[in-house]
């Protein structure tokens, strides 16, 4: 559950590389917004990258005021893969990003504690490599009240910096507008104040 209404994520997808005695981690760092959106990228990495042995990933999905983490070993391991990976997300207080790291095996066993650093690694390089953006969490309205109230309701809206989407000019108006969870809030206990206003779901 999310305790603020803002957050940070990447604005582009990303690369990174480790290697260690012999074997290649390709990291992959995505802004994702969905399980549809990371699926999607993991499988044209798989066909991309279908020569390497491993194709392990972790994730962290912003839903509403849930957040969702996910990850895969992907054959590697228990816990020395995908866990490190989410780790590593975690530890740079990112969300709505998935890391996917393809290892191609270079013949010499790393051992557990040495896959863990190079997933974490390949991770941490891939995540350096993008642009940070903060973002808010939004909720989105639609409103209708008479044409005479028009002003008021924008001038509000404006004063708490709401973002109008739509707006429908006629004797009952309907404006759709979205706004930072945060001052939600506040912004309807003044558009209530308009006698004509009214909420629609």
């Amino acid at each position: 559950m999310m305790e603020s209404d803002e957050y940070v994520s990447i604005s582009n997808p990303s690369e990174g590389t480790f290697r260690d005695k012999g074997s290649r981690f390709l990291g992959f760092a995505f802004p994702v917004n969905d399980e549809r959106m990371a699926k999607g990228n993991l499988e044209n990495l798989r066909k991309e990258h279908h020569s390497a042995r491993h194709h392990c990933f972790g994730q962290r999905i912003l839903s509403g005021e849930n957040i969702t983490d996910k990850s895969s070993d992907d054959g590697e391991p228990a816990g020395t893969a995908g866990f490190p990976i989410l780790n590593e997300i975690r530890s740079a207080g990112l969300l709505n990003i998935q890391v996917v790291v393809v290892r191609y095996f270079g013949g010499i066993l790393l051992g557990k504690s040495g896959l863990n650093h190079a997933y974490r690694t390949a991770t941490r390089e891939s995540i350096a490599q993008a642009q940070k953006i903060h973002k808010t969490i939004d909720e989105n309205f639609r409103i209708r009240f008479s044409y005479e109230d028009l002003d008021s309701a924008i001038r509000m809206l404006k004063k708490e910096k709401a973002t109008i989407s739509s707006v429908d000019k006629s004797e009952i108006c309907e404006l759709i507008f979205s706004i930072r969870k945060g001052r939600a809030k506040a912004l309807r206990e003044q558009l209530n104040r308009i006698s004509s206003m009214s909420f629609q779901s």
